[in-house]
């Protein structure tokens, strides 16, 4: 809740990517084809994302975010 906060502060605007953004599925399969998943030649570098790359293996497996950590351990 907290980040959605932050995000709407800085100007971004929810409603409007919800009727005007990118369909999900569409941007999943964009990315699957692209080679930047499932490559080994390729290594993600991020700093404090892994929020961001859970929400997009969400994305990208159609399927919600466990609800805590505890699923993974």
């Amino acid at each position: 809740e907290k980040s959605i906060n932050k995000l709407k502060e800085c100007g971004l605007n929810f409603r409007d990517f919800k009727h005007h953004g990118i369909n999900p599925v569409y941007f999943a399969e964009k990315v699957m084809t692209s080679g930047l998943v499932l490559n080994d030649r390729l290594t993600w570098v991020c700093f404090h994302g892994n929020q961001d790359f859970g929400f997009l293996l969400k994305i990208l497996m159609n399927e919600n975010m466990p609800p805590t950590r505890e699923t993974f351990e």
